[in-house]
């Protein structure tokens, strides 16, 4: 999974700069993403949306153990590495799904 770039910081700490950067830095683009889009959901990918794991198992999130999402957990992040060549993964949360 050498395709998941990992970023957890504190809330406040210039990770919105330091994921502008790496998707500048990655992103092979033609010239660097506007400012104003970075809010648009053009740097992240978050693990923790709840549509990567229903993906996997239709039932009810309150159905699930915490022993079923950490299994989950890694083809969650294997789907994402599959995206394209590279995936900037924001983890912005301790907490689980």
């Amino acid at each position: 999974m050498g395709k998941i770039v990992w970023l957890a910081s504190y809330p406040k700490s210039g990770n919105t700069w330091m994921r502008a950067f790496l998707h500048n830095l990655f992103g092979n683009l033609d010239r660097p993403l506007p400012l104003d889009q970075l809010d648009r959901g053009n740097l992240t990918v978050a693990e923790t949306s709840l549509h990567w794991y229903q993906a996997i198992d239709s039932r009810e999130l309150s159905e699930w153990s915490q022993e079923e999402i950490d299994a989950m957990r890694l083809k969650v992040h294997e789907k994402i590495a599959s995206l394209g060549p590279w995936q900037h993964l924001l983890q912005d949360s301790w907490r689980d799904i």
